[in-house]
């Protein structure tokens, strides 16, 4: 995407409590994770890297500013205690979660009560899986890749009855790109 569509993502981020992204993610892009342009957040939002085995590599800006930035990484219970050894010394928090819900309870616990995925198309997959996702920012550019990363990787194919209803709320073209943003379908009782 452009210039515009970035500077739409960074004006973003400042309404969210949290950042988060997969340790892929992390260590592929090796991303700061913070509102940047002209909107400045009331409060910086938290970064929250979601890792199972705990790994986060000590030279990615995300562990070397949790000083000036909040960092949490979500682990498994098994992994917890290496995790905190290997970022000893470091100002990022280790918290342990047995899956998604028991995480976002956690980051609740941590005064996160809104959270703004940004990578990691297992990560994003495993949520919308696990129907905790309320809403999906979809920026699009005009250009064709080929065989690039997947938003989403591969999914199990249902039946059209069975698809999750998506309800579009948004469309804005920013620059060249466009964004597309829809929110989940809620199903009111008796309806």
């Amino acid at each position: 995407t452009g210039g515009a569509a970035r500077d739409h993502a960074y004006w973003l981020r400042a309404g969210f409590d949290a950042i988060a992204v997969g340790r892929r993610t992390a260590d592929r892009d090796d991303p700061m994770l913070t509102a940047r342009g002209t909107v400045q957040p009331r409060i910086p939002p938290k970064r929250v890297v979601f890792s199972r085995r705990g790994v986060l590599r000590s030279d990615l800006q995300l562990v070397s500013g949790a000083d000036a930035v909040p960092t949490i990484l979500l682990t498994s219970s098994e992994s917890r205690q290496s995790a905190t050894q290997a970022l000893a010394g470091s100002a990022v928090r280790v918290l342990e979660a047995a899956g998604l819900e028991q995480a976002l309870e956690e980051l609740r616990r941590e005064g996160v009560t809104s959270l703004l995925l940004e990578g990691g198309a297992e990560l994003a997959a495993s949520f919308l899986d696990a129907n905790l996702v309320d809403r999906i920012y979809w920026y699009q550019a005009p250009m064709l890749l080929g065989a690039g990363l997947r938003a989403f990787p591969q999914r199990t194919a249902i039946q059209l009855t069975e698809a999750q209803v998506w309800v579009p709320t948004e469309r804005k073209t920013l620059g060249d790109s466009n964004l597309l943003v829809v929110d989940r379908e809620l199903c009111l009782p008796g309806s």
